[in-house]
């Protein structure tokens, strides 16, 4: 299965060496980076046009255009995907959907993508992943979940603690730690961390 890479630069006396050096780490083949020197105001960019022909567009291909291009397109520890992940999703062929919880994260290929994909990808001639590091280069750790999917560990402390009271469901959210102090009034119930 086949991994590309795609390296932007906003003219062509910058240098890309550092995007290059990160790509080879990822193990990326030089034949499958895509290099544009230009500015990244909009989508009409050479290699990048022909990256997406060779990819199945999806959120992940959203994620990647906007970190590209300095958009900042989720919240919350990059759980919550926010108005300007819709908008170029939408520009990529998806449908999208907003979730109450994580924003508009709920994409579908639209008929047309559908169709793109189906003639223009063999089956199993991509493969797509979230990056293994963050944009600093630090890289990311991971644990599994209670459901037994990795889960990026955030690197900073989470200042906000959940409470749920075990009876009404009731959330409350603080600052310090108030394990045992919190009662709900509704049920006479302490409210535990979640």
């Amino acid at each position: 299965m086949a991994e590309y890479g795609y390296i932007r630069v906003s003219s062509t006396d910058q240098n890309e060496d550092r995007q290059l050096i990160a790509m080879t780490e990822l193990n990326i083949p030089p034949k499958n980076l895509y290099i544009d020197k230009q500015s990244g105001k909009d989508f009409e960019r050479p290699s990048y046009k022909s990256l997406v022909k060779r990819l199945k567009k999806g959120d992940e291909m959203c994620h990647l255009y906007n970190i590209q291009n300095g958009i900042q397109d989720t919240s919350r520890g990059g759980t919550y995907h926010n108005v300007k992940f819709k908008e170029t999703a939408e520009k990529s062929g998806l449908i999208v959907e907003k979730n109450d919880k994580y924003g508009y994260c709920v994409t579908t290929p639209s008929p047309e993508l559908i169709e793109y994909v189906k003639e223009n990808c063999r089956a199993g001639c991509f493969k797509l992943e979230r990056m293994k590091t963050y944009r600093d280069g630090t890289p990311k750790t991971t644990t599994k979940g209670e459901d037994g999917k990795e889960k990026t560990v955030s690197r900073t402390k989470q200042s906000m603690r959940k409470y749920i009271c075990p009876k009404c469901g009731l959330i409350v959210r603080a600052s310090k730690d108030i394990t045992d102090k919190l009662m709900c009034i509704d049920c006479n119930e302490i409210f535990i961390e979640n």
